[in-house]
């Protein structure tokens, strides 16, 4: 545990989950065990997982304060705010005095707009302790909502007076003088937070802003280009930068960042209803007509958009159709004059009119099942050959026949089972294949035969390793590797035919290659019979061979079978409950058929089992 805590204060949040596995399985009754872990895959951006670890912690410890703090917490960034709050009340109820547990509660005030709750929680924490710069702060904040900015700027000056080191502090101290059209004193603050922490990004963000209200548009464009290079999912900043580009006449220059807003943030109304008055100005009526359906099939009693879109419709001959927007934008707001301004909504008016604000926090909400589709998952498991003192360094995993296999191998390789490709040079490859021929008839001895096929394999001969493996199943009906690896040099060959045959289609990352679907899908699917025939042989005469089913799988995503693919990744897990490979291509199948909840759930046992990569996937896909 000692351990655990010490890699986590260093950040290494990796070897941290492994050491806390370790006690985990040795001592499943220890809550800190699983508080730890919590903690770990928290600073990994695994909010699912952590929760469920808290969670674990408070059955065993239910009446620890801190356990319902942290998950609250970690529920919030999931914006579970609703379960937050349950916990944050839990904890101030086991413990009155925590004062983590107030403030906690009085920022979940101020996320659901209960700002006077806000405000008694953090005069809460002041009572506690008097010197807490972040009660200031956030006490500050609630005001500052409730526009008592006379009161606010008392407490931010308060809070810095404190904390005079932190520049978040500063920048939201220049948001109230911002607020109170104290732009110059804003600018002052921005700046200061600059230079205490130059990649601080909101700073820039709201230095841009105020550069607006101040006319100082290129300055602007300057800090906005900025927020980009530090945070370039940043869909606000996108939307404001696009405002300002129209305004300069770079019209395709804005188009292009409304683009970029509407990828990040697909849902927002206002890119769509910006960037049709940019189309309107290019004379593109019918993208604008098209920009204003989608802002009405986003908000349908937006009646501006209708308004607008009224006018557009005229441009084409659309009479009806303009003339039935006329009316309908009528219907919807009977004041004429509010109508005819047609203005464009602003970044100022923006904040007031909607939560766009908050992707500056939120990071990518791009297109699930597009963006899935480029997520790189394990390819398919080979036996392959290895020199016996570097298997350490293989990602291996071994099987009673694989270990069979090596108990009759007496050179100085051995067979592996891995993902990976194996360590063998080409030209050590060539040397071995050919003193393996020249030693003995390789069809008088089966494991020799064995091994060429591998061999074969490795140098792309599949034809000859095709040959070795017919003659090999021929030999020993009964070895269900030589089934499982004739079924892999069988796809593998398939992949690289459809690579090279299919430059014009989408690509799907899964399995040996980077394989493009066909356009004939029929074909396709035909050309993988025997692959599937042979896995299924393999599986008939070793069910409990994990990884036949985990290839079968990978075979099946290509196929477009997902439903069989989760089926035979599932049977994979049931027989190695260990197995992080199959739950993280098991995650990604599930996310790109829309199942974000059962994906992020494997993504995050997958990380636990040791997967790196599937942290930087939950970041991408399971904190929206």
């Amino acid at each position: 545990m000692d351990s655990g805590r010490d890699k986590i204060i260093k950040n290494d949040n990796l070897s941290a989950i492994e050491e806390l596995n370790t006690l985990i399985r040795f001592r499943p009754d220890l809550g800190d065990a699983y508080f730890l872990r919590a903690i770990s895959k928290y600073n990994l951006g695994d909010f699912r997982g952590a929760i469920r670890d808290f969670s674990s912690a408070i059955i065993l410890n239910p009446i620890y304060s801190d356990y319902y703090m942290y998950r609250g917490r970690t529920k919030e960034r999931l914006f579970d705010f609703k379960g937050a709050r349950e916990d944050y009340n839990q904890a101030i109820e086991i413990r009155p005095i925590n004062k983590e547990a107030f403030l906690s509660r009085g920022v979940n005030s101020i996320l659901i707009k209960k700002y006077d709750d806000a405000i008694n929680d953090f005069n809460a924490v002041i009572d506690l302790d008097i010197n807490n710069s972040y009660a200031y702060l956030y006490r500050a904040i609630g005001k500052q909502y409730k526009s008592q900015y006379d009161s606010a700027m008392t407490d931010f000056n308060k809070a810095i007076k404190l904390n005079p080191g932190n520049a978040d502090m500063y920048v939201r101290r220049g948001r109230n003088l911002a607020d109170m059209k104290d732009y110059k004193g804003a600018m002052k603050d921005f700046d200061y937070a600059i230079q205490l922490d130059s990649m601080n990004s909101f700073a820039y963000f709201n230095r841009a802003v105020t550069k607006c209200q101040l006319n100082d548009s290129l300055g602007a464009m300057k800090d906005y280009d900025k927020v980009l290079k530090l945070d370039p999912e940043n869909a606000l900043t996108y939307f404001n930068r696009a405002e300002l580009k129209e305004k300069f006449g770079d019209f395709y220059g804005s188009i292009d960042d409304y683009n970029h807003a509407e990828e990040i943030s697909p849902n927002n109304v206002f890119t769509f209803f910006n960037r049709a008055i940019v189309w309107y100005r290019l004379k593109n009526f019918f993208n604008a007509i098209n920009d204003y359906t989608s802002a009405i099939n986003l908000n349908p009693v937006f009646g501006t958009a209708y308004y607008n879109r009224s006018i557009a419709r005229r441009n084409v001959n659309d009479y009806r159709g303009s003339e039935t927007d006329y009316k309908t934008a009528i219907k919807i707001n009977s004041k004429l004059d509010s109508l005819t301004q047609a203005g464009k909504i602003d970044s100022t008016g923006l904040a007031k009119l909607t939560e766009f604000k908050a992707d500056f926090e939120e990071g990518n909400r791009r297109n699930t099942k597009d963006s899935a589709a480029g997520m790189l998952p394990f390819r398919n498991f080979n036996i392959i050959y290895g020199l016996k003192d570097t298997i350490k360094t293989e990602i291996n995993t071994y099987n009673d026949k694989i270990k069979d296999l090596n108990k009759e191998s007496n050179s100085k390789y051995q067979f592996i089972i891995s993902s990976q490709e194996d360590s063998l040079s080409q030209e050590n490859a060539v040397q071995l294949l050919k003193s393996l021929t020249e030693a003995s008839n390789p069809a008088d001895d089966d494991l020799k035969l064995f091994e060429r096929a591998i061999l074969k394999y490795k140098l792309q001969d599949f034809n000859g390793s095709l040959d070795d493996y017919n003659t090999l199943v021929n030999l020993k009906p009964d070895l269900s590797m030589a089934y499982f690896n004739r079924a892999n040099t069988r796809y593998e060959m398939i992949s690289f035919m459809n690579a090279l045959n299919s430059y014009n289609n989408n690509v799907i990352f899964i399995g040996n290659y980077n394989i493009k679907a066909q356009s004939d899908k029929k074909t396709n699917l035909q050309n993988y019979d025997d692959v599937v025939a042979d896995y299924h042989k393999c599986i008939q005469l070793n069910p409990w061979f994990n990884y036949a089913y985990f290839n079968l799988a990978n075979v099946n995503i290509d196929s477009k079978d997902f439903l069989s693919a989760i089926t035979n990744y599932t049977k994979a897990i049931e027989i190695e409950p260990k197995f992080a490979e199959a739950y993280y291509n098991r995650g990604l199948t599930y996310i790109y058929i829309q199942k974000k909840e059962e994906g992020c759930t494997d993504l995050s046992k997958a990380g636990e089992l040791g997967v790196q990569r599937a942290y930087d996937v939950i970041k991408k896909f399971c904190n929206q």
